[in-house]
C-alpha cells in the first residue's frame, strides 16, 4: 500500500522520470520526504497511545494463555 501511495503522490505532483524536473514536482518530493512521512507518523503515534493494553492487560492476557497452553498439555517449560 506504501509503494502505491508514494507512485499517486508522484503522479499528482507531477513527477516524470529522466527530464528536469518542474518546481510542483521538485516541493512535492520535499513534502513526500518530510511532512508526509511527519503527519503519518504522528497519526500512527496517536493511535498506539490510545490503545486499549497496559501492564494490567498484558498479564491477564499473559497469565490466560499460559493457562490455555497448559489446560491443553502444550507448555514447554
Amino acid at each position: 500500500m506504501g509503494p502505491a501511495f508514494a507512485g499517486y503522490l508522484l503522479v499528482y505532483y507531477g513527477y516524470e522520470a529522466g527530464v528536469v524536473q518542474l518546481d510542483r514536482a521538485i516541493e512535492g518530493l520535499r513534502l513526500m520526504m518530510s511532512w508526509i512521512p511527519s503527519a503519518i507518523g504522528l497519526v500512527s503515534a496517536s493511535l498506539v497511545m490510545f490503545y486499549g493494553i497496559n501492564r494490567e492487560v498484558e498479564q491477564k492476557m499473559d497469565s490466560e494463555l499460559s493457562a490455555r497452553k497448559t489446560a491443553e498439555g502444550t507448555l514447554s517449560t
